[in-house]
């Protein structure tokens, strides 16, 4: 089994943990949907195993759901891609993944969690759960504080990349 490291890492965050988040709030919902998926009850390496596949499909889901709705939501409000050179690519590789690795995954993470939280607070209040207003303050608190880092994490990405791409209407 591979540890983790920073080649593996954003992924981990950019998909595992927002999908973990999902299974938690099915886990803990009363439809019993996933009654030994969660990460929890995963004793077993089949248990790992499926609960870490159940939680990168809920994080593939919601990274689908950010591009379709943040992705855009962001560039309609201000924060767009220029148009980059991709000539400029291959002598700028490595920068250009050092960026990923240290700006766009951690958008993913932020952008990713907006989503997967949503999901799971749907899945609560549709099962009955009682969040109380501390829990319902809470959930609008990160959301709110999860949209404040997409935003800037996603132009400080865009930003940057001008610097190694220099967009075409920049020369």
């Amino acid at each position: 089994m591979q540890t983790v490291s920073s080649s593996n890492f954003g992924y981990l965050i950019a998909y595992l943990i927002p999908g973990w988040l999902v299974l938690q709030a099915l886990a803990l919902s009363s439809f019993g949907i996933v009654d030994g998926v969660s990460f929890a009850s995963s004793t077993t390496i089949a248990g790992l195993l499926s609960s870490s596949l159940a939680a990168l499909f809920w994080g593939m889901v919601a990274s689908a759901i950010r591009w379709l709705v943040i992705d855009r939501v962001h560039s309609w409000t201000g924060i767009k891609p220029a148009s980059w050179d991709f000539d400029r690519l291959s002598k700028n590789l490595d920068a250009y993944h050092a960026l990923v690795a240290y700006q766009y995954q951690y958008y993913q993470f932020y952008a990713n969690s907006i989503v997967a939280g949503w999901i799971a607070y749907l899945i609560l209040i549709a099962s009955g759960a009682k969040l109380g207003w501390v829990g319902h303050l809470a959930f609008v608190v990160v959301i709110g504080v999860f949209w404040g880092a997409s935003r800037d994490t996603l132009s400080k990405y865009y930003r940057r990349l001008d610097e190694i791409l220099a967009p075409k209407s920049m020369r």
